[in-house]
């Protein structure tokens, strides 16, 4: 992570406040708002998929 973090330039606020979803064999599938891994993206040949939302708490 770090060094995805310093190739986009993300300051230590920014990094703090990354959100990062990893999958049960705790690899990362996405870093939110900046890259998904090329294993988990969507191809025509994709078979599954699930969907997940963010809900914020006033």
């Amino acid at each position: 992570m770090s060094r995805f973090f310093n190739d986009i330039k993300l300051n230590k606020n920014e990094r703090e406040r990354a959100w990062v979803v990893e999958d049960q064999r705790q690899r990362i599938v996405w870093v939110v708002g900046y890259r998904i891994d090329e294993r988990f993206k969507l191809t025509p040949h994709t078979a599954t998929a699930w969907t997940m939302e963010i809900v914020a708490q006033p």
